[in-house]
């Protein structure tokens, strides 16, 4: 038996459940269209096409939506609708996807779903972590329990597949959270944990499993990305001492790379049409880039510099962009890794930066934000938080949309915008 799902909108509170087939081909790009926000970092990568704004304060902040529970996913976009995950705190015993409009911040409707395995949080235990996904016709969210949910765009459940009971609860200390991704051939979803770690595919009209691989990793926060390199649409991990690519349409690897380190919390990145590799570590000389010749990918360079915190490594600008623990950025030329700036940041980032290819924008853990020009690699703007944030929390994730950022922190999203074009990243 299902689980009690529960809906709440403006205008109805009748809850319902509904079950449908629909054959989805997503598209993806490394850098974001202006009015999306697909997954986590966007398409990927952490790009957005077009400008944003530079001042982060009373004047630009548009909305801040508050809502029950927590949650440390960021938000995702589609046609004006801001999509978020979040739970019942501290037991999370009930699961929760909320709707809110991009321009006012209203709450347009919550889907509620009892949790098919409660699990209890805590400051150092995840709570709603892996970002959902979205397409043109229904939202996707992953819960570190193990339940996913793919809703329709009005809240509707289609389909519901609870990964616990398929292959067991995920084991550790401190909860999940990598985000799924999109494919041609599915829903992807990484658990990798002190058990026995997996990663498999999710038919997207109907929720059964596709395939499942085994992993020899252990527990990681990292999240997958997806793109074609070298013809061959591919997910690409990195966790625990390994990085990995896997065929989408069967999961089967491609390639792996081992001599690697740290690499259990920053994401990878793909940019340049699948040319480009970065990788993140917290250890010293293992932060790197890769590049794919022939399918493989082969190390360029190494940050000899940089032991890396929570925010993934960025490519933008021909350059690739880290920060570390210490909260200084490190800007590196692409091709040959020489350190072209050294700049330290008012504090370090939980959320991973975000570039429009001209200016980066980096999210600090307190509220505050700092807007860095690439060119120069002078800082044209620091910006301190807007609100006060209670003691244990941060800002988790970010997205951008329609020329608007929006920032989450535990129980909320602050929307900022530009009031003139003389706030915009131009």
């Amino acid at each position: 038996m299902n689980p009690l799902m529960s809906r709440t909108a403006a205008t109805r509170n009748a809850g319902h459940l509904l079950m449908a087939l629909m054959v989805l081909v997503p598209s993806f790009r490394a850098l974001s269209a202006s009015g999306e926000w697909p997954m986590f970092r966007g398409e990927g990568a952490g790009l957005y096409q077009g400008d944003l704004p530079v001042v982060f304060d009373s004047s630009t902040l548009q909305w801040h939506a508050r809502f029950e529970g927590a949650g440390q996913s960021s938000p995702v976009i589609r046609n004006s609708r801001v999509y978020t995950t979040s739970a019942s705190y501290p037991m999370k015993s009930v699961l929760k996807v909320m709707c809110h409009d991009l321009e006012t911040g209203e709450c347009l409707w919550t889907t509620a779903a009892v949790a098919g395995h409660v699990e209890e949080s805590s400051p150092t235990v995840s709570v709603a972590a892996p970002t959902p996904c979205v397409d043109d016709s229904s939202i996707y969210a992953l819960f570190e329990n193990g339940d996913v949910m793919a809703l329709e765009l009005d809240g509707a459940v289609r389909w519901r597949t609870d990964l616990a009971g398929l292959f067991g609860p995920a084991e550790g200390n401190h909860g999940q959270g990598a985000s799924p991704v999109l494919t041609s051939a599915g829903l992807v979803v990484v658990m990798d944990h002190l058990g026995s770690s997996y990663m498999v595919c999710l038919d997207t009209r109907t929720g059964a499993v596709g395939w499942k691989t085994d992993r020899e990793t252990r527990t990681a926060w990292s999240s997958p990305v997806v793109a074609t390199v070298a013809g061959v649409e591919q997910v690409v991990t990195s966790a625990s001492g390994r990085v990995t690519g896997y065929r989408v349409d069967d999961g089967t690897p491609l390639w792996e790379m081992m001599e690697i380190t740290g690499n259990t919390t920053p994401s990878p990145v793909i940019s340049g049409a699948g040319e480009w590799l970065a990788l993140g570590s917290s250890r010293r000389n293992n932060t790197r880039l890769c590049r794919f010749v022939d399918g493989q990918p082969e190390v360029v360079w190494r940050a000899s510099e940089t032991s890396m915190g929570f925010a993934s490594p960025i490519i933008a600008g021909n350059q690739m962009h880290v920060i570390s623990k210490a909260g200084i950025l490190y800007s590196y030329a692409l091709e040959s890794g020489e350190l072209l700036h050294e700049t330290r940041l008012m504090e370090d980032c939980w959320a991973s930066p975000l570039s429009n290819e001209k200016l980066l924008w980096f999210f600090h853990q307190r509220g505050g934000v700092s807007v860095l020009d690439i060119g120069t690699g002078s800082l044209v703007q620091e910006n301190p938080a807007v609100i006060e944030l209670d003691r244990d929390d941060v800002i988790y994730g970010v997205a951008a949309a329609d020329g608007k950022v929006l920032m989450r922190h535990r129980s909320g999203i602050l929307c900022f915008s530009s009031p003139d074009p003389d706030h915009s990243g131009d």
